[in-house]
């Protein structure tokens, strides 16, 4: 494969999954959404509050209370109450929610002894299993296009540099699936630029990353100086995961995220220049692709099948399923939090038991 799939490969993609990577849950959560500023650019805001936190605010003109879409591929309790199997429950998006129960047994602790330790610029957390400590917000066109922010509302506290993510949706899919995981994960520190659109490709990640880094530089800008440039991942789900090999040679990365997308010509590990993750199912659709791209990287790599899931059904819940792992491989790569480290490396790390399938190769 060359450095851009071919068209013909990604339209015989998206016509195999058609809108497979959709999330089918129900609303489950209330958000403040505001209205967006069009060509300007000044998008409007979702409010996210975390567990035990206050509601979120509406953007400038816009209609708060409106119903949330839910995360892909997993129930969702209802803000503020235990999720299935112990998972602490979402964060109240712009409403007033309480702490959920303690995540399941055998988490990974966030520091030696249990005793938190932040990452450089970025709050210590006392489970990844929860909403970190930052209250998440969302922005729409944020680039004067189709580009989303998720973010910590609060940007550059006390000097800290927030790592970034430009992720990729799905095929058939948008931000709108992804809100539960991108807000999670902005929760925890990091910025993250999604774009807008089914049909994602290398060359609008390019785009979004490029877009960061200048206002990183922009002065006067809600980002300036506030994003950690030494700490980047770009990553996807399914055909957001196979855009990602299309850039994997940018020199600005440090780090590739996977989840349940890997090549259908076996040729995607060799793409892989900096360390990666991928996250599939047991026997989902993604799940062998996986395993080969996984064979042929040459670069430090952890790849998880997670029990249970398995194909159409498997492949959408993959994401939902694995944010965990996900959230914990950020803090460990991008916060540097290297007590993690033992929880993908160790031989009976936390993620090679239980629900989680896992090899480990190159570290």
């Amino acid at each position: 494969m060359t450095k851009e799939v071919s068209r013909a490969l990604v339209v015989a993609i998206v016509a195999w999954l058609g809108s497979g990577c959709k999330s089918e849950d129900p609303p489950s959560m209330n958000l403040g959404i505001g209205g967006g500023a069009g060509g300007s650019g000044a998008g409007g805001t979702i409010g996210g509050a975390p567990a035990g936190g206050s509601s979120g605010m509406s953007g400038a003109g816009g209609m708060s209370g409106a119903a949330g879409m839910s995360g892909m591929g997993g129930m969702l309790a209802t803000a503020g109450t235990p999720a299935p199997g112990g998972m602490p429950a979402p964060a109240g998006m712009g409403g007033a929610a309480t702490a959920g129960s303690s995540g399941a047994a055998g988490e990974p602790s966030a520091g030696a002894g249990g005793t938190p330790a932040a990452g450089p610029g970025l709050k210590p957390v006392d489970s990844i299993a929860m909403d970190g400590p930052y209250m998440p917000m969302v922005e729409q066109n944020v680039d004067g296009g189709d580009g989303w922010l998720f973010r910590p509302g609060t940007l550059g506290a006390d000097g800290e540099k927030h790592p970034i993510l430009v992720w990729g949706c799905g095929s058939g899919s948008t931000p709108t699936d992804y809100m539960f995981h991108l807000s999670r994960i902005a929760s925890h520190g990091f910025v993250i630029y999604a774009a807008n659109t089914s049909s994602v490709t290398g060359a609008r990640l390019t785009q979004g990353l490029d877009w960061l880094f200048a206002e990183n530089e922009r002065a006067g800008g809600d980002l300036n100086g506030k994003l950690d440039l030494t700490n980047v991942a770009v990553g996807g789900h399914s055909l957001g995961s196979l855009s990602t090999y299309q850039i994997a040679d940018d020199p600005r990365l440090t780090n590739t995220i996977h989840v349940d997308g890997g090549t259908f010509d076996a040729t995607g590990g060799a793409l892989l220049m900096k360390p990666a993750i991928f996250i599939c199912g047991e026997t989902s659709t993604g799940a062998e692709p996986c395993a080969q791209d996984y064979e042929d990287a040459n670069v430090p790599i952890f790849f998880t099948r997670i029990m249970g899931l398995a194909g159409i059904q498997g492949h959408i819940a993959a994401a939902r399923e694995g944010i965990d792992i996900w959230i914990a491989w950020m803090r460990w790569q991008m916060a540097h939090e290297e007590e993690r480290r033992a929880d993908f490396l160790d031989p009976n790390c936390t993620f090679c038991m239980g629900k989680w399938i896992s090899l480990q190769k190159n570290w």
